[in-house]
C-alpha cells in the first residue's frame, strides 16, 4: 500500500512538473510549427489521462505516448508539449 502511494506522489510530482513546464513550451513551441506538431500527434489517436489513482493505468498511458513519440521522433520538449494536451481533470492540477 506505502508503495502504491509512492508511486501516486512520484506521478502527480511528475504531472505537475509537465503542466509547469508547458507554458514555457507553448510559447516557444508558437513560434516553431507547433500547430502542425500538434495536428499530427492528433492523427495519431494518443489517449487521455484524467489522474485515476491506479498506478497501472498511469503506466499504460505512459508506455502508449511514448510508443506515439518513438514514431513521431519527438525531443523531450515535444514531449512535454504534447503530453499536457492530454492530461484531463484532476491530471492538471
Amino acid at each position: 500500500m506505502a508503495g502504491e502511494h509512492g508511486q501516486l506522489r512520484d506521478l502527480q510530482s511528475t504531472v505537475q512538473g509537465l503542466t509547469q513546464a508547458l507554458n514555457n513550451v507553448i510559447q516557444a513551441g508558437a513560434r516553431n510549427g507547433a500547430g502542425d506538431l500538434y495536428g499530427n500527434f492528433q492523427r495519431m489517436n494518443p489517449p487521455r489521462f484524467n489522474g485515476i489513482p491506479d498506478p497501472d493505468e498511469a503506466e499504460n498511458w505512459v508506455k502508449a505516448m511514448e510508443r506515439i513519440f518513438r514514431v513521431m521522433q519527438c525531443s523531450e520538449q515535444k514531449k512535454v508539449l504534447l503530453a499536457t494536451f492530454q492530461l484531463d481533470r484532476d491530471a492538471r492540477a
